[in-house]
């Protein structure tokens, strides 16, 4: 794994928290974005869960446990 120094992490989190920023113009578009967010975070919290259990059924059905 890469070691990362943490400054460096916080300066990139900030570039991308200011460039994210700039992309809605209203408060409405703000609220438009948290939604879709919302519903994006609801599909990965249901759907990697569902994903892995596939993938651990897959491997014993093939008889690669480990």
């Amino acid at each position: 794994m890469i070691r990362v120094p943490k400054k460096l992490l916080a300066l990139i989190l900030v570039i991308a928290v200011f460039g994210i920023a700039l992309i809605p113009n209203t408060l409405v578009e703000v609220m438009h974005w948290t939604e879709n967010l919302g519903y994006l975070a609801t599909g990965i919290a249901i759907g990697f869960p569902i994903l892995l259990i596939i993938l651990l059924l897959t491997q014993r059905i093939r008889g690669e446990t480990t």
